[in-house]
């Protein structure tokens, strides 16, 4: 099955972030994997939801990963 692809915004907005925040995160190698196509940023649904699917027990769980 192929890979579906959202935008930056549309990104943002399954994540209920500002773009801008994706933004941030792309420079700082935080947030779901992204995909260039020239010079568009999309997201596949399948990053999004790897990176929504991290859980973690306590914050400083978190900080051990």
């Amino acid at each position: 099955m192929p890979k579906k692809f959202v935008t930056s915004k549309e990104a943002a907005e399954l994540l209920c972030l500002k773009e801008s925040t994706m933004e941030v995160w792309r420079c700082h190698g935080k947030g779901p994997r992204f995909h260039r196509a020239g010079r568009r940023v999309l997201y596949a649904l399948e990053d999004i939801e790897a990176f929504v699917g991290r859980s973690f027990g306590s914050t400083s769980e978190q900080a051990a990963r």
